[in-house]
């Protein structure tokens, strides 16, 4: 974990600083913010061995991360690059206080649930939009309704399809493979 760690450290600051130099255009140009990525794994590995406390820090990162989405205070006061690096610090944070410690309002049988199905939602979701969508095309909706309406229906149909046929696999594939491994576990 030691060497993960060392790791996840260089890369964020090799990658953060090749990503506002010049050298590397392409990375601002696609958008390719991976130390967001490897600074949130930092932050897993330093709270799971209780080498940061997020009780305190945890509960003020929450109220700046609503504070963050809810105005655009930091994006029209900071440079690219204090933005870039006060994201990354609040979004590594944030992620690991709210794994770490579960708020009353996220915890609930319906988000519990999509939790559970959450891998089959992101695995069929692009093929549902694109069979939807095929449809769409194939019948001509958006020249029958309007387009506002049929951009409606659209993302409600994805969204209802999604998660069906998430429940379905979950309940039918996902688990069986699953019993499978928690049983392979429990013989060890």
């Amino acid at each position: 974990i030691k060497y993960i760690l060392r790791f996840l450290i260089f890369f964020t600051i090799i990658f953060f600083i090749l990503y506002f130099s010049d050298y590397l255009p392409f990375l601002k140009k696609y958008s390719m913010l991976f130390f967001y990525f490897s600074f949130s794994g930092i932050c897993s590995i330093l709270a799971l061995y209780n080498k940061i406390k997020l009780q305190k820090l945890g509960n003020l990162c929450i109220v700046i991360f609503v504070f963050y989405f809810s105005t655009s205070i930091f994006k029209d006061n900071l440079s690219d690059l204090f933005y870039h690096l006060f994201s990354m610090l609040l979004f590594g944070l944030t992620v690991c206080t709210l794994a770490s410690k579960s708020l009353k309002i996220l915890d609930n049988k319906l988000l519990n649930y999509l939790g559970k199905i959450s891998y089959g939602i992101y695995m069929y979701h692009a093929i549902i939009m694109q069979i939807i969508g095929f449809l769409f095309l194939k019948f001509r909706v958006p020249i029958i309704i309007s387009s506002i309406n049929s951009m409606i229906i659209f993302n409600i149909s994805v969204f209802i399809l999604t998660i069906i046929i998430a429940h379905l696999s979950y309940k039918h594939v996902e688990s069986y493979f699953l019993n499978l491994k928690n049983n392979y576990i429990r013989s060890k």
